[in-house]
């Protein structure tokens, strides 16, 4: 899974899964909340309502990968792994209000269900595989909170149901360059450096 676009991937699982266990002639869509009715008037609409970075994790102290290059180990600078949460939208457009309310209950049994759910046969295996592996849980929100975000989307008020994604990594990547305090040198195993960094061990150059 390209974790460059981790969002997407993950919205994408939920369509999909959503799109194989639902009626066919449903139009389920990564999209916006819409202001107003439009030609297609029975769409399922996942949104991202907002991204938060997930707190309860001590953040990394130690930002240094080894990597190979050119037959010796050179050691790079990377970024901290980055844990968000999502919140999702997920809502119903049909034109009939009862249709609406017989679709938000199947969207709340699939994702409920789907920790042990069996793998449509229509849907790729990774984007299964990723579903499976997020926590999932529904948002409680009280009347004022639920009234205030429909205010603020602008859309008209419909059957619907708020998710928290939780715990979602975007795992650092090293630089291309290493970093200029970050010296190759051959040392004695076990031996500190002034940086209080392990070093590694380095194979003699060729003379």
């Amino acid at each position: 899974m390209n974790n460059a676009h981790i969002i997407k991937d993950i919205l994408h699982s939920i369509k999909e899964y959503l799109s194989c266990n639902m009626e066919d002639r449903l139009n389920i869509v990564l999209n916006s909340v819409k202001k107003d009715k439009g030609a297609e008037e029975e769409d399922i609409v996942i949104t991202l309502l907002r991204i938060e970075q997930e707190t309860s994790r001590k953040p990394q102290n130690t930002y240094y990968t080894e990597v190979w290059e050119n037959d010796r180990k050179r050691v790079l600078p990377t970024s901290p792994d980055l844990d968000i949460n999502l919140e999702v939208l997920i809502s119903s457009h049909a034109s009939n209000y009862e249709s609406s309310l017989i679709q938000i209950s199947d969207v709340v049994s699939l994702l409920n269900s789907v920790k042990t759910a069996t793998k449509p046969s229509k849907m790729d295996k990774d984007a299964f595989e990723l579903l499976r592996s997020l926590s999932v849980s529904i948002m409680n929100m009280t009347f004022e909170q639920h009234l205030s975000m429909w205010q603020t989307l602008g859309g008209n008020l419909v059957p619907s149901v708020a998710y928290k994604i939780r715990m979602v990594t975007i795992s650092g990547t090293p630089q291309k360059e290493p970093a200029p305090i970050v010296q190759e040198t051959v040392v004695e195993p076990g031996t500190m450096d002034t940086r209080g960094i392990q070093p590694v061990s380095l194979p003699p150059r060729n003379k």
